[in-house]
């Protein structure tokens, strides 16, 4: 996805939930992990380092595509409560009452 430059949280959860907070520059690409546990469920976000060839890291991706005919009143509702928790744990994040992994000038590229 393409994002604007400045601080980013990004959020993945299932039965337990992973927060990474990003302060993204412009120009430049990051890359995360997100691993999800099949025994339990659990997901997880890791800043990945800049690959030295990135076309490779990407040759096995999956890419998911929503198709809008499935968004229904049922999924924006979901959205949007989603969305308030999100927001909420971003402001946790910036009281440092919430832990985050971290992205940065390390994973960009």
């Amino acid at each position: 996805m393409k994002l604007p430059p400045g601080e980013h949280f990004f959020f993945a959860a299932n039965l337990g939930a992973s927060v990474m907070r990003g302060q993204l520059e412009a120009g430049k690409r990051y890359y995360a992990l997100v691993d999800y546990g099949v025994m339990f469920g659990r997901v997880r976000l890791t800043p990945l380092t800049a690959p030295e060839d990135p076309d490779k890291l990407l040759k096995d991706v999956d890419w998911v595509r929503l198709d809008p005919a499935l968004v229904t009143d049922a999924v924006r509702d979901r959205e949007r409560c989603l969305g308030e928790h999100i927001r909420d744990a971003g402001d946790k994040i910036g009281r440092g009452e919430l832990g985050s992994t971290e992205l940065g000038p390390a994973q960009a590229f």
